[in-house]
């Protein structure tokens, strides 16, 4: 009777320990760069290699592009990268792009006819921005966060640095400020990376 009393307190500390640690999963420290290949006439290009290189750590990760020209690279740690797209036929393209937390950047080519060892540079491009996303996100660097003014060290207090979003005041009861976006309740969620020493 009390071993059978035992293994079912031991079975139901392991769910809830599990059941706790469920949000862990939800956390992202990662970013992805995904996009198409298509050449000058539009017409996607099946199995296309594209290259992302974080220009600070050389890391490269590749991904072939599917029926459709599309690729993404996953799990692509916070930096810039160097994206280049190469495919039989055509020449090599190259472009900067930066990877965020939580975020997909979009990176999109479109091949010339020519060497794969000719290689053009594509610069001065409009940035690239979050599009396949629903959601408002905004990244604070560490310079950012250190020299915001930040009364009694609360990261709460960062919300008020988001655009469009409002903080009120918060019930004594609960221990966290709700968030809202216009008239909107929001879910805010804190993530945070610490690079270096």
């Amino acid at each position: 009777m009390k071993r059978n009393r035992a293994v079912r307190c031991a079975f139901l500390l392991l769910v809830i320990g599990l059941l706790a640690s469920l949000p862990l999963l939800a956390q992202k420290i990662t970013g992805d760069i995904s996009g198409t290949v298509q050449d000058t006439t539009g017409a996607v290009l099946k199995d296309a290699k594209v290259t992302a290189t974080n220009t600070g750590t050389g890391e490269t990760r590749s991904a072939n592009t599917s029926d459709s020209g599309f690729y993404r690279i996953i799990e692509l740690p916070p930096g810039n990268y160097k994206v280049t797209a190469t495919a039989q036929g055509f020449k090599t393209s190259a472009r900067d792009a930066q990877v965020s937390l939580s975020l997909v950047t979009q990176s999109d080519f479109q091949l010339q006819p020519g060497q794969v060892t000719e290689t053009i540079e594509v610069e001065g491009a409009t940035p690239l921005v979050e599009t396949t996303e629903d959601r408002l996100s905004t990244l604070f660097e560490g310079k950012q966060v250190a020299d915001l003014p930040n009364n009694g060290r609360d990261f709460n207090n960062l919300l008020d640095g988001v655009p469009g979003v409002g903080v009120t005041h918060h019930h004594p009861r609960h221990r966290a400020p709700r968030a809202r976006i216009g008239a909107t309740p929001a879910v805010v969620a804190v993530e945070a990376l610490r690079l270096g020493s």
